[in-house]
C-alpha cells in the first residue's frame, strides 16, 4: 500500500521539478537576451557618438582647409575677397558639410539597425520567458496527468477519449468560447 504513494509521490516531485526547470530555462533565456539588447544600445549610442565627433573633425579640416587656400591665394597676390578665389574656400566648406552630415547620417542608419538588433534580442528574450512558463505549465498537467493515471488505476487521456467516443461527442465540441459585445 506504501509503495504505491510512494511512487506517486517521486511522479509528482519529478514533474514539479521538470516544472521549475523550464521555468528557470526561460529566466535565464530571457537574462541573456536582455544582456544582448544592452549591448547593442551600448553599441548604437557610440556609433552615434563617432558619428558626431567625426562629423565636428571633417568641418574643423574643412575650414582648416579653406583657410590655407585662401592664405595660398593672398600669399601669391591674388584678390582673396572676389573671382575664384572667394568661392574655392567657400565651396571647400560647403564639400566639408556635406562630407560631415553624409557621416552623421552613416553613423544614424549604422545605430538604426543596431537598435533593430536591440529589439530583436528584447522580442527573443520575452519568446524565451514565454517558452518557459508554457514548458512549466505543459510539465505541471503532464505530471498531474500522470498522477491522476497511477493513483486511480490508469487510463489517463485514454480513457477519456473512449469516454468521448462511447458517447459520441466530440471532446473538443464540449467547450466552445462565446464572446459577448
Amino acid at each position: 500500500m506504501c509503495a504505491p504513494i510512494i511512487a506517486v509521490g517521486i511522479m509528482a516531485a519529478a514533474a514539479i521539478g521538470g516544472a521549475i526547470s523550464s521555468a528557470v530555462a526561460g529566466a535565464k533565456q530571457k537574462d541573456a537576451a536582455q544582456q544582448r539588447a544592452r549591448a547593442y544600445e551600448t553599441m548604437a549610442k557610440d556609433a552615434e557618438d563617432r558619428g558626431t565627433l567625426e562629423a565636428t573633425r571633417i568641418v574643423s579640416k574643412g575650414g582648416v582647409a579653406a583657410a590655407q587656400a585662401t592664405g595660398a591665394y593672398a600669399a601669391a597676390g591674388v584678390k582673396v575677397s572676389e573671382g575664384s578665389a572667394a568661392e574655392i574656400p567657400a565651396d571647400v566648406k560647403a564639400l566639408a558639410l556635406i562630407d560631415a552630415h553624409t557621416r552623421k547620417s552613416n553613423a544614424r542608419r549604422e545605430a538604426m539597425g543596431l537598435r533593430a538588433q536591440r529589439d530583436t534580442a528584447n522580442t527573443e528574450g520575452d519568446l524565451a520567458s514565454m517558452t518557459g512558463w508554457l514548458g512549466f505549465g505543459t510539465a505541471l498537467l503532464k505530471g498531474a496527468a500522470g498522477v491522476a493515471g497511477a493513483s486511480f488505476g490508469g487510463g489517463g487521456g485514454a480513457a477519456v477519449a473512449e469516454a468521448g467516443a462511447s458517447t459520441g461527442v466530440e471532446l473538443g465540441s464540449l467547450y466552445t468560447p462565446t464572446m459577448k459585445i
